[in-house]
């Protein structure tokens, strides 16, 4: 028995992925934020200015994943941010730190949920031009 084309489509959900603000950033210049999951970029916020009195940076940026509904896992999704290039250097990058998500409602049944979670500040610097540790985000 075939299955039909558009069987497969609603297999997926679509997860929002919200970035509101940054506390005790150290970035002087404008800055913006980038998730990405697996090393692929799900989106980039516009630059953004720190606030001097609060310590903040508020982005408001919102982009998407879209992953299988069934047995697959999100493996590791990353939220840095990127300071803006000196004269002719690429831009910074430096990881916000980790967050943990629970998805099990995904699991249960439910077609969406709202989770509100801190990034927790990541424990040791990346070295200069290494890789960063990726924040894990949980099974789907």
């Amino acid at each position: 028995m075939e299955t039909p084309v558009n069987a497969v489509e609603t297999n997926y959900r679509t997860i929002k992925i919200t970035v509101v603000r940054g506390n005790n950033l150290q970035a002087r210049r404008p800055s913006s934020v980038q998730v990405d999951m697996d090393g692929e970029v799900l989106g980039e916020s516009d630059r953004k200015l720190l606030d001097p009195k609060d310590q903040r940076v508020h982005y408001d940026f919102t982009c998407s994943l879209r992953v299988p509904g069934g047995a697959s896992c999100i493996d590791t999704v990353t939220v840095r941010e990127l300071l803006p290039a000196e004269k002719k250097l690429e831009a910074k990058q430096a990881v916000l730190g980790q967050a943990v998500v629970d998805l099990l409602p995904l699991l249960y049944g439910r077609s969406s949920f709202l989770s509100t979670v801190p990034l927790n500040p990541a424990s040791v610097p990346s070295p200069k031009g290494a890789s960063p540790v990726p924040s894990k985000v949980g099974p789907l």
